[in-house]
């Protein structure tokens, strides 16, 4: 064995084994290294049988992953020689978007891109050591890892999808702003969600069975897919998006927040909705078998443009409508009446000032009309006055006249709004309601 012998000055001599040679950074290797010293002003002769010489500003590493190799020495060839990687690099340290390649599956090497915001990685990875330190949007999809490294404090945009052996996720960062989570079959929970997180969406998670306290600030909620789910959690003031889609388990919905515009409720156990609000735009509520009745529906309600159809209320038990807002129109059910076996045999609240019906209908032509719209009672003494009511589907009364019950009776529609309104016609024993429609 050659020893060694180097002239050097000492800056520390206690505990430290990082010293200097002419400025040079270098480390010794603690289990090999016996310092002689005279005293702390002399040259000292030291003699050792390893030295590990290491600049700390030009490391070089080896990259395990043959095709990490091929990927980075096409994308930063100043900074590979063969498999060895430079990474003090400026090419990698500046780099701040990651594209990798799915046949890249060992990801040792990424720590390194010091700056790099951005990462995707779309292969059967099987090992990350550390994720780069200013990482802002991961995508990270059909890894075959059980768990992730923790995730730095700079990341905002997590997704995360098809990976079938992870079991849980790392705490999210307190700036986290949107997290998808699709597809991960053996994922058993769902970490606390950041103060600051607009966006969650949790699909095809069947093992998971609760979901966390939602913040304030989210805008946008989905769930489907995970039939352990019991209970939906108070929902944001301000979200805007509510998603709650194949969850067989949860039986009712939170108070909704003024601000939903669409709600998708599919496919669950629900025995009743909350309260609608106006300003309520897209709304689908099938395959809830158990639903029998709608609360009140605002004017706000448009039909479903993602899928070009009306409001879908197949597989529910609803068969009347509290009011006909522009996105039911074309259902053909007839209003909720109190005491309307035939159109309202689940009994569910009656319109506004629609009480005490009898279950005959009037017979009503032309029907929709432009001005006139006649309509006949049942056989009645043409002595007998009637009451003539036309109401808004708002419950606002527009017309309401008194006279002689005739064979043949009409309304005038001419000076209406365009739109739907209820006929009502009252006599001394029976209320005989009928739907209208306006047209131009």
């Amino acid at each position: 064995m050659i020893r060694l012998w180097i002239c050097f000055r000492l800056n520390v001599l206690r505990g430290l084994t990082v010293y200097s040679i002419d400025e040079i950074p270098f480390i010794f290797n603690r289990n090999s290294l016996s310092p002689i010293y005279e005293n702390k002003n002399s040259c000292c002769k030291i003699p050792f049988t390893t030295f590990v010489f290491s600049n700390l500003y030009a490391q070089t590493v080896t990259i395990p992953d043959p095709e990490f190799v091929i990927y980075l020495q096409a994308n930063y060839p100043a900074c590979m020689t063969g498999d060895q990687l430079e990474t003090s690099c400026p090419d990698i340290i500046n780099a701040t978007e990651i594209y990798l390649p799915n046949t890249v599956t060992d990801l040792f090497g990424i720590q390194f891109f010091l700056n790099a915001s951005l990462l995707e990685t779309n292969g059967a990875v099987t090992n990350i050591i550390d994720f780069p330190p200013s990482l802002g949007t991961l995508n990270i999809a059909n890894a075959t890892l059980s768990v992730l490294p923790d995730f730095p404090p700079t990341l905002i945009n997590l997704y995360v999808a098809n990976m079938s052996q992870l079991i849980s996720l790392p705490a999210l960062p307190p700036g986290m702003g949107n997290l998808i989570i699709n597809d991960c079959s053996a994922l058993e929970e769902i970490p606390d969600l950041s103060g600051g997180m607009i966006f969650a969406s949790i699909m095809n998670c069947p093992q998971i069975d609760s979901i966390p306290a939602l913040p304030a600030n989210m805008t946008t909620f989905e769930i489907s897919n995970s039939p352990l789910v019991d209970e939906i959690p108070s929902l944001p003031p301000n979200l805007g998006e509510l998603f709650v889609e194949f969850l067989p388990l949860v039986n009712s919905i939170p108070d909704l927040p003024p601000s939903l515009f669409e709600f998708w409720c599919v496919s669950n156990d629900l025995y009743t909705l909350p309260d609608f609000h106006e300003g309520l735009q897209y709304a689908v509520f099938y395959g809830n078998p158990n639903l029998k009745c709608l609360p009140v529906l605002p004017q706000s309600l448009l039909p479903d443009v993602f899928s070009g159809m009306e409001i879908n209320l197949t597989q529910t038990q609803i068969t009347c409508l509290p009011n006909i807002p522009p996105a039911l129109d074309p259902t053909g059910l007839e209003i909720c009446l109190d005491n309307d076996l035939i159109n309202n045999p689940n009994a569910c609240d009656a319109y506004a000032g629609m009480i005490e019906i009898n279950s005959e209908t009037i017979s009503v032509y032309p029907n929709p009309s432009e001005s006139i719209v006649y309509f006949a009672l049942p056989e009645i003494e043409s002595s007998e006055t009637i009451t003539i009511e036309i109401i808004s589907i708002t419950g606002e009364k527009i017309i309401e006249t008194t006279q002689s019950n005739l064979e043949i009776n009409q309304v005038n529609l001419q000076d209406f709004t365009e739109g739907i309104y209820i006929l009502k016609v009252s006599t001394a024993d029976a209320n005989y309601v009928q739907r209208i429609s306006k047209c131009n």
